[in-house]
């Protein structure tokens, strides 16, 4: 890829970019997750351009396992095979992250402010203001006829569509499919993502 190039995209999506021109890319690895992070921190620092390549973010999630009749928590990249790398895109931070071992891909457009919100802020709670029960409202990063991923419950790893939101209780039902027939599923609103679209 040339300078030209990346600057022809860059200059289409700069309003996803920050004052300093960073933004946040998809990469795509082979799995390996955190090795993969620390060599892409360690080639930015060996190459000079750790001034560029700001930050490398892996989403987790926790998961139970049992092992040996124990109940084991482990946190688990959500997006598993992608990372997300905060960088100023020219020629040289794109080498540096593309040739890592085990990157295979670099997506080259910035994720916009939306998907950015996605990522760090899925849901977020607070104290209704001006309330004195204290009660909590949801905020959420989907909208009805959005599609969405299940995590937890036995609908673990289904995808569907958000067919009702309420957010005064937090709780979504889902239209998912099952034997070829769409149906509604109750679920609490930490267990619904959005499906990222790339």
């Amino acid at each position: 890829m040339s300078d030209s190039e990346i600057s022809n995209k860059t200059n289409l999506a700069k309003n996803n970019l920050s004052k300093d021109g960073a933004g946040w890319y998809v990469v795509y690895t082979m799995g390996h997750e955190d090795k993969v992070r620390q060599q892409i921190m360690k080639r930015a620092e060996t190459m000079g351009v750790k001034d560029e390549i700001l930050e490398v973010y892996i989403p987790k999630k926790a998961i139970t396992k049992i092992k040996s009749g124990k109940r084991v928590e482990q946190n688990m990249p959500r997006y598993q095979r992608y990372i997300f790398v905060n960088m100023i895109m020219d020629e040289t931070t794109f080498r540096v992250v593309r040739h890592t071992p085990g990157v295979l891909d670099v997506i080259d457009r910035p994720l916009s402010a939306v998907e950015v919100a996605r990522l760090f802020g899925r849901l977020s709670r607070k104290k209704a203001e001006g309330s004195d029960t204290g009660s909590t409202q949801y905020k959420v990063d989907f909208e009805e006829g959005d599609e969405v991923r299940v995590e937890g419950g036995a609908f673990d790893g289904f995808t569907g569509k958000a067919s009702s939101i309420d957010l005064d209780h937090g709780k979504v039902t889902v239209l998912v499919s099952v034997f070829g027939r769409f149906t509604p599923v109750d679920l609490t609103i930490d267990q619904v993502h959005p499906v990222l679209q790339y």
